[in-house]
């Protein structure tokens, strides 16, 4: 007999109940559960994202911190307003945040949706930054500032995350995660105004990136490629300890800790942002996160690609110091902690998307001991780092370097060339010198000696160089004058100005110059290459200034270098400036002295660097007859400064000691100032010094400071060379 089963229908007040009784579990769940249970793996294929949303609408705690508001970037384009988002190309907007308003550049970048650059007029920096960079911020992007934080505690320079609202032509865009660009601007802020800032990757599959694109004209950018080239010879040689002077070892250190803490697969893979520093010869590494790196791209690229810092993990003395560097910052965890929490403070509030706050929390405090916990492992595995250096078509010893960088001519069309020069000016070739005898040589054309050969001028050389023409010599430089019999360099014709003349060095070649007297020049440019004074050197390992004379008339700088150590004595500069440009040495028994009918031109110009000065007599000079800026330090003692307009004027963190000088009948002694982007003026420090008949003893602003000192730290002539 059949049964008949009658299937009986599930009723609304049964769908109710079941639905009541999930939805009830759901709000107790994520109501009642500690937010730091509901961080991490879901099993059945649950997103966080989907845990987002669930506690968003299910979690009834409603504790939401007190409104705040993001600082707000408004730009308004006119009719260059994009459609929809600005595109890779500059668009001029008018820019307001705050006080500030003023004209910028917007434009995408390329490799992070969303994101844009900023760019601000050179003279008008916004708040001390040139460029920043925008990137689409949600609660995550708290990850970022922590990232910041553990950087700076490694004491790694990065720049500093902050976060803004962004308005574009009307609409709104939400919030953004800012950062500087590193750049020549970035550098100085953070007083290395010493840097040349570039950026490079290191990944194998990519090497369009590997060649650096550097934030600097042509010459400076050589600098970087020459650095970079001896490295690379090192590092072939397995010369770990040599590469270890070229790069700033506690930063290098430093940064591979941090590549190890972001995480990432291959941390390498991406651009990376560096500075050179021009005063030290060492390339020192800045830790970015995502874009923040220079991408201007100057005097082509150099056939090489390796980095110095990855191969240094071979070396145990090198990884016994950064587990070292590691432990000390593992060990004040509890500290770091605190700082995380400040800024989930100050930043979470207001990145928040609406969705639960406490969750948010939740899962900041899951990223930062992750994060933590990656810097304790860090280092226990640092193949993870590996690069080895990239074979490249051109050996650094083929390279012009600290010049645009181009490969040399072969050697035997060098050769040619120094034959052929040889004929023209009835000179000797001397193996690999060009020797110029006593006699008379006349300049009509651009005089450039072949790279790599050493120009020696013996007593009685004379140089007569048509107007507007230059000699370039590429390579070392032995003047060999005396006081008798002298070597000239003058123009042709009085008043008719000759370029330079020049000596444009690799790195590693030397100039001894003595007995010379020159007098004539304008400046010029040569060969692509900037040389700004009668006398200019560049890329030169070391100068030797001896019995010299140069005269000028106020059309150029009389002596100018940039780089190498320089020690100069019993040399006269007359009417004309010498400027030394992150030149670390000494001057001794040297004297300036301009003519107020010839426009009282003249002085000593300090820009970075190291200079220690002794017996140093300047008279008639109108503006300052010493000038010292960009970090420099200084050392002036035992010298007179007489009937100038400023006696010393030091500013951009310069620092100056002053010991046993006479300062008599000047308008002003001491003249000490800060100027943007430098985080502080000048530093003097007075020892014992004579001040006699000077209008103004001291103009000091208040980013300055002057301080009187009972005596000179015998330990310190020493540190400055003498």
């Amino acid at each position: 007999m059949a049964r008949i089963v009658r299937r009986s229908p599930v009723r609304f007040w049964s769908w109710a109940l079941a639905l009541g009784i999930t939805g009830g579990l759901l709000v107790a769940l994520f109501t009642l559960t500690a937010p730091e249970f509901l961080v991490g793996r879901w099993p059945l294929g649950i997103a966080p994202a989907e845990v987002e949303q669930y506690a968003a609408h299910l979690d009834l705690r409603r504790d939401a911190p007190p409104p705040a508001n993001l600082e707000r970037f408004v730009l308004n384009c006119g009719s260059g307003c994009p459609d929809g988002f600005p595109g890779p190309r500059w668009t001029a907007c008018w820019f307001e945040s705050g006080d500030h308003a003023d004209s910028a550049y917007i434009r995408a970048l390329p490799d992070v949706q969303g994101a844009v650059e900023l760019r601000f007029p050179e003279a008008r920096p916004f708040r001390e930054q040139q460029r920043v960079e925008l990137v689409p911020a949600t609660e995550a992007t708290i990850r970022d500032k922590y990232l910041q934080v553990l950087a700076e505690e490694l004491g790694l320079l990065t720049p500093e995350v902050s976060f803004v609202q962004l308005a574009l032509c009307g609409r709104e865009l939400g919030a953004f995660r800012k950062a500087s660009v590193v750049d020549a601007t970035f550098l100085a802020r953070h007083g290395m105004l010493d840097g040349i800032a570039y950026a490079q990757a290191f990944d194998p599959a990519r090497p369009d990136r590997h060649h650096p694109t550097v934030d600097a004209e042509p010459l400076r950018a050589g600098l970087v490629h020459s650095a970079l080239a001896r490295a690379c010879a090192d590092l072939r040689a397995d010369r770990l300890d040599e590469v270890q002077e070229r790069v700033d070892r506690d930063a290098a250190m430093a940064w591979l800790l941090m590549l190890l803490v972001e995480g990432e697969e291959d941390p390498l893979y991406r651009t990376h942002a560096f500075a050179y520093r021009q005063s030290t010869g060492r390339i020192m590494p800045v830790f970015t996160i995502g874009n923040n790196v220079p991408d201007v791209s100057v005097g082509g690229s150099p056939p090489w690609a390796c980095n110095p810092f990855t191969p240094l993990l071979g070396d145990a003395a090198f990884q016994r110091a950064m587990r070292e560097k590691r432990d000390k910052l593992v060990n004040e965890r509890w500290r770091i902690k605190e700082r995380f929490a400040g800024i989930d403070r100050t930043w979470l509030p207001l990145l928040g998307t609406g969705g639960s706050e406490a969750l948010a929390l939740a899962n900041a405090k899951r990223m930062q001991e992750e994060l933590l916990d990656r810097l304790q492992q860090a280092t226990n595995d640092p193949a993870t780092l590996a690069r080895t250096v990239i074979p490249a078509p051109l050996d650094a010893a083929d390279l012009v370097a600290g010049t645009v960088v181009v490969a040399q001519a072969p050697a035997e069309d060098r050769k040619a060339d120094a034959l052929a020069l040889a004929k023209r000016f009835r000179i000797r070739v001397q193996g690999d010198t060009l020797v110029f005898p006593r006699g008379k040589y006349v300049v009509n054309e651009d005089l450039l000696m072949p790279a790599g050969y050493t120009a020696l001028l013996l007593p009685g050389a004379r140089f007569e160089i048509a107007a507007g023409r230059s000699v370039l010599v590429r390579g070392s430089l032995l003047v060999q004058g005396t006081k008798l019999n002298p070597v000239f360099v003058r123009p042709q014709r009085d008043g008719a100005h000759y370029g330079t003349f020049a000596v444009l060095g690799n790195g590693e070649d030397h100039a001894r110059i003595s007995g010379l007297r020159i007098s004539g020049g304008a400046g010029a440019q040569v060969e692509g290459a900037q040389f700004p004074a009668v006398l200019a050197l560049r890329g030169m390992a070391s100068v030797v200034l001896t019995g010299n004379e140069l005269d000028g008339d106020a059309k150029a700088d009389l002596y100018f270098q940039e780089g190498g150590r320089l020690q100069a004595g019993t040399t006269t500069l007359a009417n004309g400036r010498m400027v030394l440009r992150n030149v670390q040495g000494t001057l001794k028994e040297c004297v300036l002295v301009a003519d107020a009918r010839r426009g009282g031109k003249g002085g000593l110009v300090i820009n970075g660097g190291r200079i220690g000065i002794d017996k140093l007599s300047a008279s008639g000079i109108s503006a300052e007859a010493v000038h010292a800026d960009a970090a420099a330090q200084v050392l002036l003692r035992n010298s007179s400064v007489e009937r100038s307009g400023t006696a010393l004027q030091a500013m951009d963190m310069a620092s100056v000691h002053v010991a046993d000088c006479r300062f008599i009948n000047n308008a002003k002694v001491l003249h000490l100032r800060r100027v943007a982007p430098s985080p502080a003026g000048g530093q003097v420090y007075l020892y014992s010094n004579t001040l006699q008949g000077n209008t103004q003893d001291q103009d000091v602003d208040e980013g300055s400071r002057v301080e009187q000192r009972p005596a000179l730290d015998p330990a310190l002539p020493e540190a400055f060379g003498f």
